[in-house]
């Protein structure tokens, strides 16, 4: 299962989309980031007077940092536990199409077994069928 699910295009183009997504969202936040840091050394510079307001102003810009990570990583984490479950799928679908096609009666996840032979491997035949169904 792991060489299917590694192997398979659409997982690797999922994990690139995803990478691409995670590396804007970590721009947007480098840019509240550098929000943050100019507001802090704003206060420095005020008077007693002015810097209760500016306090404010970084307190509420951290609450909405820290809301903006929080919904990143939930959004990020609930889209790839949905596209794991897509893939899983897929390669469900496969395996049964492919063990019917073939006749098997049986297909072993390889944790399952404590020793065969290669010949029985059909992962690479299997994984080639699920890549050749697959449109991006």
């Amino acid at each position: 299962m792991a060489v299917l699910f590694d192997d398979y295009q659409k997982t690797k183009d999922n994990d690139a989309e995803l990478k691409v997504v995670g590396e804007q969202k970590e721009a947007e936040r480098e840019e509240k980031v550098k929000g943050i840091r100019a507001l802090k050394d704003e206060l420095v510079l005020l008077s007693d007077a002015a810097k209760e307001e500016k306090q404010e102003a970084l307190d509420e810009k951290i609450r909405e940092l820290q809301e903006f990570e929080n919904s990143v990583k939930q959004d990020l984490g609930t889209r790839r536990n949905q596209l794991v479950r897509e893939i899983f799928r897929d390669i469900d679908d496969v395996v049964q199409r492919y063990g019917e096609r073939k006749g098997y009666d049986l297909i072993f996840h390889k944790r399952v077994l404590l020793y065969s032979t290669d010949k029985l491997d059909v992962t690479k035949e299997v994984l080639e069928e699920l890549n050749k169904g697959y449109n991006k």
